[in-house]
């Protein structure tokens, strides 16, 4: 199983960008990327209830782990995930 690190954490108007890396393994490379949040998104999904970080972190994990042949681009936002994987907003909550 991956290890998946929030690396860093910025607010900005409307959410949060984060780094996050993925770590999964010594056979593997490490990949890294640039996630952004909405506040929206967020309240959604947490309800306000853990770290934004962790609603982060939550997401690329499903990505990787529910849908690994589409690879983890360098740069995702939370929203598109969303539109592109309905049931994303039933199974979140899971790895939260």
């Amino acid at each position: 199983m991956a290890t998946i690190d929030v690396i860093s954490e910025t607010e900005q108007d409307g959410g949060w960008e984060f780094e996050v890396v993925v770590r999964a393994g010594e056979e593997s490379p490490d990949r890294t990327c640039r996630l952004q949040l909405s506040w929206v998104d967020y309240e959604f999904w947490s309800g306000g209830s853990v770290a934004p970080s962790r609603v982060g972190g939550a997401v690329v994990r499903y990505l990787i782990e529910t849908h690994p042949e589409e690879g983890l681009p360098a740069a995702l936002d939370a929203s598109t995930a969303r539109r592109r994987h309905p049931d994303i907003d039933e199974r979140l909550r899971a790895y939260l």
